[in-house]
């Protein structure tokens, strides 16, 4: 249950950066969800594996749940810098 959370988390975090942040790149909203997806679930199961957590079941943690934000939120970050450099 706790992937399928990070993974919620970064999808949320994808498309409100997206209306944060708009600007013009070929993905568009579905791709930068995506890229969040992946950026939640990195920096939840990071934060869960560095804390002795069981990543697959810690649903509720707030560390967590901080973690996987932070984890979209970088992700996000780093690949609009990436792509306004062209």
């Amino acid at each position: 249950m706790g992937i399928a959370a990070f993974a919620l988390i970064g999808v949320v975090v994808g498309v409100f950066m997206r209306a944060l942040m708009p600007h013009d790149d070929p993905g568009g909203v579905l791709f930068t969800a995506v890229i969040g997806l992946f950026g939640g679930l990195a920096g939840g199961v990071f934060v869960a594996l560095i804390v002795g957590m069981d990543p697959t079941v810690q649903f509720f943690d707030l560390l967590a749940w901080v973690g996987a934000l932070a984890g979209a939120v970088v992700i996000l970050t780093f690949y609009k810098l990436i792509s306004t450099q062209g």
